[in-house]
């Protein structure tokens, strides 16, 4: 929670250098997270892609809307 609470920081902040270390930074916690659940972040990344590559749709004020 704390990464993405940087993550956030950043964003609020408009802040470049802080976004890309937050970003490194929970990408990192969620690598190591997967490896103690029992799988890698390759797979957990293909899985959740799986799910949404077929949604249509577009980003609305930085919202993504499903078309129905």
């Amino acid at each position: 929670m704390e990464e993405s609470g940087e993550l956030a920081k950043a964003i609020l902040k408009q802040d470049q250098d802080e976004l890309v270390d937050a970003i490194g930074d929970c990408v990192v916690v969620l690598t190591n997270l997967a490896h103690l659940a029992g799988t890698n972040i390759e797979h957990c990344i293909q899985s959740a892609y799986n799910e949404i590559k077929d949604r249509k749709g577009s980003m609305v004020n930085g919202t993504y809307v499903k078309t129905v």
